[in-house]
């Protein structure tokens, strides 16, 4: 996971360094959206067992996966948004 992170970021710091501001963005929005997966961790592992009645097993092994997997596509979704925002607005400028 560790690796997964430095590359998300590695990939932002590159764009920005070549001068593509839009797709350092998108990098570092997928960055912020891992780096808080460890919070989306914290959150969904008492939730595992007292919402969803998980036993410790299943639930330790739901909470290392599904917290960084849920934060990738929050990533996806703003960015999804964000770029459909972003085609109205010119799309309406012409």
């Amino acid at each position: 996971m560790s690796s997964i992170w430095m590359f998300i970021t590695y990939k932002a710091v590159d764009k920005i360094l070549k001068g593509d501001i839009e797709g350092h963005n998108k990098w570092m929005i997928r960055s912020y959206c891992f780096t808080l997966s460890g919070v989306t961790l914290r959150i969904m592992t008492p939730l595992g067992i007292s919402l969803f009645g998980f036993d410790y097993q299943t639930n330790f092994i739901v909470t290392a996966y599904a917290p960084w997997l849920l934060n990738m596509v929050i990533a996806e979704v703003i960015l999804f948004v964000n770029n459909k925002k972003t085609h109205e607005s010119q799309t309406s400028l012409i």
